[in-house]
């Protein structure tokens, strides 16, 4: 976060130097006293400078496949509570929209213990979402999960915080126990 910080500074720096240069004279003046040429050449500048900086410096790519891991703080399961779940997922970034599939691999519950899945007995998931990039502070991912249980339907919402390229946490509400927690996208593939 500092390191963007300093950049955005260092990019503010040199595009007034960039504006405030006569190219005509070769020398520094002050903005008051520019002319439309170099109006005109500082706004091609700073138009090119923002462009480089919003593909380079704050590009975020999610596509790829992700482990997800839900932490519930809060569910009205009595029977046999569920602590956490994990998911694989299978994330493609199209602009801002984010789509992809995933399945449920494992469980732990204070009864059952870790319950792994099998392939063939894992549940399905829908992902769907979108990417808000911000740039003076850490982007949020939106995600709405739907799950295809075996007894029925359900569905969860996401509110996520880009910490890294390859890690994003936030809190999710789900509709299956009302379960509420914390949760945790690790990238996996490509790193």
């Amino acid at each position: 976060m500092l390191l963007k910080t300093f950049l955005l500074f260092l990019f503010f720096a040199l595009t007034y130097a960039l504006i405030s240069f006569d190219f005509c004279t070769y020398q520094f003046h002050t903005l008051p006293t520019q002319g439309m040429t170099d109006t005109i050449y500082g706004g091609i500048i700073l138009t090119l400078i923002l462009f480089l900086v919003k593909e380079y410096l704050f590009n975020i790519n999610l596509t790829g496949e992700w482990l997800g891991e839900e932490k519930i703080i809060s569910s009205t399961e009595t029977i046999d509570p569920v602590n956490k779940i994990q998911y694989v997922f299978h994330l493609l970034q199209k602009g801002a929209e984010i789509v992809g599939e995933g399945e449920k691999i494992s469980e732990d519950s204070i009864i059952n213990g870790h319950i792994q899945y099998e392939r063939k007995a894992r549940v399905r998931v829908h992902v769907q979402g979108y990417l808000q990039r911000n740039y003076f502070r850490k982007s949020s991912v939106f995600l709405l999960i739907i799950e295809d249980g075996p007894l029925r339907k359900s569905s969860s919402s996401f509110e996520l915080l880009v910490q890294s390229p390859n890690l994003i946490t936030g809190q999710f509400s789900s509709t299956a126990a009302d379960a509420k927690g914390r949760f945790t996208l690790t990238k996996t593939f490509p790193s």
